[in-house]
């Protein structure tokens, strides 16, 4: 899964993963790869948004 987050119709932030059924865990679990942010914009919580979208799906924030 790739995602990208954009403020202003500009993408500011990516993340790449995916999510599988791991049968040890019992269930789904979310490998997250990378996440890359603009420096200008870190500390804003961004790379938050992006895991917690990696782990429940996507949604509109």
């Amino acid at each position: 899964m790739s995602l990208v987050i954009e403020t202003d119709s500009e993408v500011v932030g990516y993340a790449s993963g995916y999510r599988h059924v791991n049968l040890a865990s019992c269930g789904q679990v979310a490998l997250l790869d990378e996440i890359v942010i603009n420096p200008a914009l870190r500390g804003r919580g961004l790379g938050r948004i992006l895991q917690k979208i990696t782990k429940t799906g996507p949604a509109r924030y």
